[in-house]
């Protein structure tokens, strides 16, 4: 699993092992970040490494890419998901036309997140996006929020209020209080107030 790798490269966790007897590594179910590959391949050199893809719905390997070479020092650039199993050339996963996300196992729709959001009192306005984490859930939900003139609230309250409506590992992790939320994803967020994790 992805975010295991991640986790023991991140705590240098293969500091000395050798591993004679591993042969070949495959990984599925998420992205492995290329530094997270480099790492494993730079202290197992005798391993081979398998990058596998496949539906989620139907939990299968539909393409495979075995990595030859130690990827470069561009950590941008992504692990090919490769060739169906059956053969036609090679394939390049450049994300879902949905916002659907994994985290910690879980398959979530951010725009459920952001309607349920928009939902509760006392908001102008609000926005929910997922960014990298370095953390073993390999990702982190985030919202932001704009309150209403005259209303006051925090973090630990909308959170409260959500769970109501979500489960637990939807709900985001990182929030952030602002005057104002751009419509479009180019514009810098302007009048940050505050940053808060909820535990």
């Amino acid at each position: 699993m992805p975010s295991v790798l991640r986790a023991i490269a991140a705590r240098d966790g293969l500091a000395g092992a050798e591993l004679p007897t591993l042969g070949r590594l495959l990984w599925c179910g998420e992205a492995l970040p290329t530094p997270t590959l480099r790492y494993w391949m730079q202290h197992l050199p005798h391993v081979r490494f398998t990058n596998l893809y496949g539906p989620t719905e139907a939990t299968i390997a539909s393409s495979y890419f075995t990595v030859d070479e130690c990827p470069a020092d561009d950590d941008d650039t992504p692990v090919p998901i490769g060739l169906p199993c059956d053969g036609e050339g090679l394939v390049h996963f450049l994300g879902r036309a949905d916002r659907q996300i994994k985290s910690r196992g879980y398959r979530i729709e951010l725009d459920e997140i952001a309607g349920a959001l928009a939902r509760l009192s006392g908001l102008r306005h609000s926005a929910v996006v997922v960014v990298e984490s370095e953390g073993f859930e390999g990702t982190m939900i985030c919202a932001a929020y704009v309150v209403e003139p005259g209303v006051e609230t925090n973090p630990a309250r909308l959170r409260t209020a959500l769970a109501e409506a979500l489960p637990t590992y939807m709900l985001p992790t990182k929030w952030l209080e602002a005057d104002e939320i751009p419509a479009t994803a180019n514009k810098r967020r302007t009048g940050a107030r505050s940053v808060e994790r909820s535990s």
